[in-house]
């Protein structure tokens, strides 16, 4: 962590921010400041005002009370266009990049640098110009990016920086991170700390929004905790640990962040894939997986680790190999459908554009897989109705009724009727891409608990994760993955996050310090 320009001075003021919604008070009195070359960690659970805060200051909600200064100047944001104005920009977690266009294309879209020539009123654009203006600001922050390649060719971590630089073309003094790594690799990750280092020590006022609290304390200075829409404290991030800065935002001590269920394993394995390929990502896979087991998949990006499982689904094509469920191959080409029918279920990491239908309410998204049980010629309301309700409070699915949009739900909830679409389909195998990816510290533990529930249940569970700790605490077995080959399949006593670690970077038959 990088010593910032200057504590005190002030970049940015909120004061007694408060918002408040139908019935519902968003933000009480809030306080928050900003230091040029300060890199502030806000945190909370989801619902705790972080997003409604951070939309006042982009110009998207304006206050009900409070004021707001910037370099020491009373001022009232009055929309997107204005706070740009004021230098303010804030980068989202669903990235907003066209991804056929390049990254010059993509920082000065809509801003074009243009020459004219003589008395005409039409601009050409000069390409050259833009080319140096961004490449002015990636060698500044010594970062190499090939700026004339399709954005889809970029790793996630250097379409960030691009997201990034074109807050920078805007000139942004204050730029609000959503969630910025939620996406990310580890190597990505270090990428775009490093490139984030260098705006803190060029003046640039970071607010860095996240439920990573591990990536938090190593990339902030100052970090503050917002819980049930007010400000409950604050503190320097060298003060600060995981256990503190979680008991600020749930109101107690979370005395477990990775509960792990013992399940009855089977003998007989319900799934087996032997000699698994597919035409690029991996080659020649072998597993089993039993009733009651939680396996994980861990690897780098590129590893055939998303890949893989995905296969399982029918999502990715298979080239050779075979999968037997429950003794029985899998005949023909696998589908989402096919495997649906057989008992897969997929839970994807992009829950808003894979896995739930945004303008359809709770009930829809929990009953659309499996239909046929409602089926009397016809989809019978009253039943749908009941089996929703039932399982919006089995799981605690913070709705004010089943007849909700998912895309107003918190991540956390998203996740929750993602899992109980599945639940009413009674799946025998359940797979789950980054199954905590954008949720907070209380709804991390929820779900892993409901996992717990579902191996304890006789099903099996698959999880994709870039989370360490996750695999390591919750998981029976983890398949490491490198260069789309199995690096390592290690038993529960053999977890830990340097042997996963360790196994991912290298095709060495010793894991760490010698053993095997």
């Amino acid at each position: 962590m990088s010593e910032t320009i200057s504590n005190n001075e002030s970049l940015l003021e909120m004061h007694e921010m408060t918002k408040r919604f139908t019935g519902v008070v968003a933000l009480d009195h809030v306080d928050l400041t900003l230091s040029r070359g300060e890199i502030l960690i806000l945190v909370g659970e989801n619902g705790a005002g972080k997003s409604t805060l951070m939309k006042i200051l982009a110009g998207v909600y304006r206050p009900d009370e409070g004021t707001i200064r910037i370099n020491g100047e009373q001022t009232e944001i009055r929309n997107p266009g204005h706070a740009k104005e004021l230098g303010i920009s804030i980068v989202f977690q669903e990235q907003a990049l066209i991804p056929d266009l390049d990254a010059i294309e993509n920082i000065f879209i809509g801003r074009e640098i243009t020459t004219t020539f003589g008395d005409s009123y039409m601009g050409v654009l000069n390409r050259r110009a833009m080319v140096n203006k961004a490449n002015a600001f990636l060698e500044a922050f010594a970062t190499d990016i090939d700026l004339t390649v399709p954005i889809r060719e970029l790793g996630l971590g250097q379409r960030q920086i691009i997201e990034i630089t074109r807050s920078l073309a805007e000139n942004a003094s204050i730029l609000i991170l959503d969630e910025p790594t939620a996406a990310l690799e580890d190597f990505e990750r270090k990428q775009l700390f490093d490139f984030l280092d260098r705006l803190r020590e060029a003046g640039i006022g970071i607010i860095y929004v996240s439920h990573d609290l591990e990536e938090c304390l190593e990339i902030g200075d100052r970090i503050m905790v917002l819980r049930d829409g007010k400000k409950v404290g604050e503190m320097a991030v060298h003060d600060a640990s995981v256990d503190s800065v979680i008991e600020m935002m749930v109101g107690r001590t979370l005395a477990e962040q990775y509960p792990k269920v013992t399940a009855s394993i089977g003998s007989d394995p319900i799934l087996q894939v032997s000699n698994l390929s597919h035409r690029k990502a991996f080659s020649n896979i072998s597993f089993s997986l039993h009733r009651g087991e939680i396996i994980g998949f861990g690897g780098l990006a590129g590893s055939g680790k998303f890949e893989l499982a995905r296969s399982l689904f029918g999502v990715e094509p298979i080239t050779a190999g075979s999968i037997e469920l429950d003794g029985k191959a899998i005949s023909g080409n696998l589908t989402p459908q096919s495997a649906i029918q057989q008992g897969i279920a997929f839970l994807p990491a992009d829950r808003k554009s894979e896995g739930l239908f945004l303008e359809h309410d709770v009930q829809y998204n929990i009953s659309i897989a499996n239909l046929k049980a409602l089926i009397k010629g016809w989809i019978r309301g009253a039943p749908e109705r009941q089996v929703a309700q039932s399982y919006v409070d089995t799981l605690d699915i913070k709705t004010p009724s089943i007849h909700q949009m998912a895309r107003h739900l918190s991540g956390g909830n998203q996740q929750k009727v993602m899992l109980a679409r599945w639940l009413f389909a009674k799946p025998k195998i359940l797979i789950f891409e980054e199954p905590t990816r954008g949720i907070d510290v209380n709804a991390k533990v929820e779900v892993y608990h409901l996992i717990g529930e579902i191996v304890k249940e006789g099903s099996a569970v698959i999880i994709v994760s870039s989370e360490l700790p996750e695999l390591e605490g919750i998981c029976d077995r983890v398949i490491v993955m490198h260069d789309g080959m199995i690096a390592a399949d290690l038993p529960r006593e053999q977890l830990s996050q340097e042997t996963i670690a360790y196994y991912a970077v290298t095709t060495s038959g010793e894991g760490p310090n010698g053993n095997h």
